[in-house]
């Protein structure tokens, strides 16, 4: 009894010993489809965030990288096509199209329905990060070449961009550039350039100027030399 008990756990343990062997080794093949399947939950988790949230999309048609719409959620037999005015639409699904490729059924401002095929997951390509939708950020730089999904309204979004720029110009301005000392020709070869407004006066002591720049920064001068920078 005992050796045909030995010798059932010693199947056992050979048994065990031969799946956890097996278990151990995947194919090149395996591999990849694990590494997909990981890819497409995590891309899926991404896209599924969007669903029920409103974007705006401003056309530029003069963009190399345009965003496409089709009118069914997948390649073949369906037709591509974009906005030619600024309009927003809302995600109300993520669908699988037939190359397992992942679609955002949108909802346009006049109830167009339309597919946009979403990135699988965020990666970096170099410096550059592709992202699940073409989205600009409110710290990013916009690029001509490229056309984008706002947040909010492109025309509120633009407005605090350029007033951002502007004060970010205005910081360097003040940082660097000029200093006491300067002649006025030494000024505008700089990056501070020319005034906007220039105010004169003329004293007993000389000559003094007030050269008015944007964002509240000015310059003054006393005899063609810089004595003063005001911001």
């Amino acid at each position: 009894m005992f050796k045909k008990l030995n010798k059932a756990l010693l199947l056992i343990s050979v048994a065990g010993f031969s799946v956890n062997a097996i278990a151990q080794y995947k194919t090149e093949k395996d591999l990849v489809l694990d590494a997909q399947k990981e890819d497409q939950a995590v891309g899926a988790n991404k896209a599924i965030a969007f669903v029920g949230r409103t974007f705006w999309i401003k056309p530029n048609p003069q963009a190399s990288f345009r965003i496409a719409f089709r009118d069914l959620a997948r390649w073949s037999g369906s037709e591509k096509f974009y906005v030619t005015s600024i309009t927003s639409f809302t995600i109300s699904s993520i669908e699988m199209g037939e190359n397992n490729e992942r679609y955002a059924k949108v909802e346009f401002e006049d109830g167009k329905i339309g597919y946009l095929e979403l990135e699988k997951t965020e990666y970096n390509i170099g410096s550059k990060k592709l992202k699940i939708i073409p989205l600009i950020e409110a710290n990013e730089t916009i690029n001509s070449y490229q056309e984008y999904l706002f947040q909010v309204p492109p025309d509120q979004f633009l407005a605090a961009y350029d007033a951002r720029r502007n004060k970010q110009k205005n910081i360097a301005k003040s940082s660097f550039g000029v200093s006491i000392g300067m002649s006025a020709e030494q000024v505008l070869k700089s990056n501070w350039g020319k005034p906007k407004l220039v105010n004169k006066t003329t004293t007993t002591g000389g000559k003094t100027e007030q050269w008015v720049y944007g964002g509240n920064n000015y310059l003054y001068f006393s005899n063609g030399v810089l004595t003063a920078i005001q911001n």
